[in-house]
């Protein structure tokens, strides 16, 4: 079912004035009323779309990784490094926003989220590539990657994102294949 037009504006403004007050305060310091002030609106209508300032992060979050998810399935590649390239490509176009989504929050973890949405593609070929390690040992195997991959990028936006997206993908990927022996 498509969303009404004024809906969808409804929640842009919202979203766009919940993320300029993140850009000013963390998220714990935020309150409904103040997003509401901002964006000129009243409580209720705030509410018959999110249940509180952590459910307006999370929905933020979860429209985010479905874009990234998407654009992921558009690259037409099972290339962990391609993959990669074309998501922090897509992160550096809008720096700003993902070093809020990154680092403005007290208890989310979006970067983990990112890199867990990357390799969730890449479970199948893990699974395959370690058949003798049991199931257990796959998914340990999985999350040491999924959390260097995360340090890195969390290195690569606390630095500014100067290096190039391609160099820091290369590494990843690289280190993903050394990893998995081949």
């Amino acid at each position: 079912m498509k969303t009404d037009a004024r809906v969808r504006y409804t929640k842009k403004v919202i979203q766009e004035h919940f993320t300029k007050l993140l850009s000013k305060k963390t998220l714990d310091k935020i309150t409904v009323k103040s997003i509401c002030d901002a964006a000129e609106i009243n409580r209720t209508t705030f509410y018959k779309y999110y249940t509180d300032v952590y459910d307006l992060m999370q929905q933020i979050e979860d429209e985010t990784l479905i874009g990234l998810h998407e654009l992921m399935e558009v690259t037409n590649s099972k290339n962990i490094e391609d993959i990669l390239e074309v998501v922090l490509g897509a992160i550096l176009k809008q720096k700003e926003y993902f070093m809020l989504l990154f680092y403005k929050q007290d208890i989310h973890s979006f970067n983990e989220k990112l890199i867990l949405l990357c390799y969730q593609t890449k479970q199948l070929e893990i699974s395959n590539s370690l058949s003798s390690a049991s199931v257990r040992e796959q998914e340990w195997f999985y999350y040491f990657l999924a959390q260097g991959s995360s340090s890195i990028l969390d290195c690569w936006v606390q630095g500014g994102m100067k290096d190039d997206p391609c160099m820091v993908s290369r590494f990843i990927s690289e280190r993903y294949y050394q990893l998995l022996g081949r």
